[in-house]
C-alpha cells in the first residue's frame, strides 16, 4: 500500500504554486521560506518527480506539478469540508427520532413536544408510528422505534 501524502507539503505546494514564490508562501502559512523549501523537496522527493521549475526567486510548475495541482486543491478543499463538518456536528445535533404512540397521544400529547423539540434541534427528522399501545411496546422493544409514548400502561 503506497503512503499517504502528507497535507502539510501539500499545503506548500498549493501554497507556492499560487504564489510563484517561496517568500510568498511562508508569509501566507506563516512559515519560514527555507520550511518550504524544505517541504517541496520532501514532497519532490515521495512523488520521485520535480514539480517546479526554479528560476532565480520565481518557480514554475513542471508538468507533474501540474497534474498534481489539482488534486492537492480537491485533498485540502475535501479536508476542510470534513473538519467543518465534524465540528458542526457537536455544535448541532442532528439524527432522526422514530416515535411509536397512541392515537390519542398523538393527538394530544406529541404536537406540542415535537414542536418545542423541533425548536431546540432544527436538524432532527422525526418519524411517527401509530398504533395500539401493544404494538408501539412492541415496536419499542424489536428495536424499531426509539421511544414509545402511550396515555395507559400496557396490559400486563
Amino acid at each position: 500500500m503506497q503512503q499517504a501524502l502528507d497535507t502539510r507539503q501539500l499545503r506548500a505546494f498549493v501554497s507556492l504554486a499560487r504564489s510563484g514564490s517561496f517568500t510568498q508562501a511562508g508569509r501566507e502559512l506563516f512559515l519560514t521560506q527555507s520550511a518550504i523549501s524544505h517541504a517541496i523537496k520532501a514532497l519532490e522527493t515521495d512523488l520521485g518527480c520535480q514539480l517546479f521549475h526554479r528560476q532565480g526567486k520565481s518557480v514554475h510548475l513542471t508538468h507533474g506539478g501540474r497534474e498534481l495541482l489539482p488534486h492537492a486543491e480537491t485533498i485540502l478543499q475535501v479536508m476542510g469540508q470534513a473538519r467543518s463538518t465534524l465540528g458542526t456536528l457537536d455544535q448541532t445535533p442532528r439524527g432522526k427520532l422514530r416515535i411509536a404512540c397512541t392515537t390519542a397521544a398523538a393527538q394530544f400529547i406529541l404536537p406540542t413536544v415535537l414542536r418545542e423539540f423541533k425548536e431546540s434541534f432544527e436538524l432532527y427528522e422525526f418519524q411517527v408510528v401509530c398504533g395500539e399501545t401493544p404494538a408501539t411496546i412492541e415496536n419499542l422493544v424489536a428495536g424499531v422505534v426509539d421511544l414509545a409514548v402511550s396515555l395507559r400502561p400496557p396490559d400486563v
